[in-house]
Formats: C-alpha cells, sequence, structure tokens
C-alpha cells in the first residue's frame, strides 16, 4: 500500500482534537526514521545530491587506428601499468583470437583512457586488448594460434603475415575516450570506478 502524502500527514496533525494514527505493534511508520524526523520537525527529508557536476565531466571521443595505439604504446604513451595489479592475464589463445578479430574485422569495443597526463593515457578499459596488441605487434612476444577462420596463419607472428594483413590489423579503426586533463579530481575518480566496474567482463 501507498505511504501516505505529506498533506495527509499535515491535515492529521493539525486540528488539535484528532489523534494521530498509530501505526500497528512492531512496524515503522511510512518513510521509516529519516520520515518521522522530518515531519517532526516540519521540513523535507534530505536527498542525496548528485554524484558530481556533470558540467565538469570532460570526456574526447578520437577516432583511432590500431597502428596509433601501438605506436604510443612502443614510445610509452600509454601506461600499462595495471597489466601486474591482478586483472586475469589473457592466454596466448584469446590474444591469438584478438588479432583474428582485427583480420576478420570485427569492430572492437571503444578503449577508455584518463588522459590527464596528455604524454602518458592511463588504461582505463581495454587494458587486456592494448597488452596483447603490444605483444604481437611491437614485440613479436607470440605466434598465432587455435584460429577458427586464418588457420593457414597458425604459429605466425605479426612480421611474419603477408604484408595485406600487417596493414589490416594497422589500418582497423576503433573509439577512444578521453578523461580530459582539468576534470576535477573527484570527477574524474567517480567517472573511472563507474567505467571499470561497470564493464562486467576482463577487458
Amino acid at each position: 500500500m501507498a505511504g501516505k502524502t505529506d498533506n495527509s500527514v499535515a491535515e492529521e496533525q493539525s486540528p488539535p482534537e484528532a489523534e494521530a494514527e498509530a501505526p500497528e505493534a512492531g512496524t515503522e511508520a511510512p518513510g521509516g526514521k529519516d520520515a518521522k524526523a522530518a515531519a517532526e520537525s516540519g521540513t523535507e527529508p534530505a536527498t542525496p545530491g548528485p554524484p558530481f557536476d556533470p558540467t565538469s565531466v570532460r570526456i574526447e571521443t578520437r577516432a583511432l587506428t590500431i597502428d596509433v595505439l601501438v605506436q604510443r604504446l612502443a614510445e610509452g604513451g600509454i601506461d600499462l601499468a595495471r597489466a601486474g595489479d591482478g586483472s586475469p592475464i589473457w592466454t596466448e589463445v584469446a590474444r591469438s583470437r584478438l588479432v583474428e578479430s582485427l583480420l576478420l574485422r570485427v569492430p572492437l569495443p571503444a578503449f577508455y583512457f584518463d588522459a590527464n597526463a596528455p604524454d602518458s593515457w592511463s588504461v582505463v578499459d581495454g587494458l587486456q586488448r592494448l597488452a596483447a596488441l603490444d605483444a604481437f605487434v611491437n614485440n613479436g612476444a607470440f605466434g598465432l594460434s587455435s584460429l577458427e577462420f586464418f588457420d593457414h596463419l597458425e604459429g605466425k607472428t605479426f612480421k611474419e603475415l603477408p604484408r595485406h594483413f600487417q596493414r589490416r590489423i594497422l589500418e582497423t579503426q576503433v573509439t577512444g575516450h578521453l578523461i580530459q586533463e582539468g576534470t576535477p579530481e573527484p570527477v574524474r575518480a567517480a567517472i573511472i570506478r563507474r567505467i571499470d566496474t561497470g564493464s562486467g567482463r576482463p577487458s
């Protein structure tokens, strides 16, 4: 049953001869203790404000390519420090399937970065994908394995791929969302927390 409105509570309390309706034994008045205290003081219960000022949010969306990302990785322009923070590390098979997705032209999810330091982006979402690309393209750390559609590329590193496949990987377009410099720290922390906990999957 819906609780009484503020007006109905006021009407019951205003006439001196009217007796306030007592709640049943063992139950609490509608609205709980906060509503009861507010009714007694004649004030509205406090309501929480927004988590931050929406006008303080500064997020820039950029069209990027895998080539741009791996170049920044090679130059130290993307910080992969979180790779050792206890997040699940992708297996070689999972990394190979990511590369195969690029060869199949399957669109990748967007990447999120904290760009507070413009020369060194911190990864908010997309860490494992970036670590896989860095290992495969920049470092030649593994050969492709357990592929579903390009089995003739089994065992090949990036440099061993035919040139047209290399270009297909590097020219793949992706979306990057950058939390910009100047965003207030409480706002930045709240945005990162929401993104980081909202994906619900390894990145």
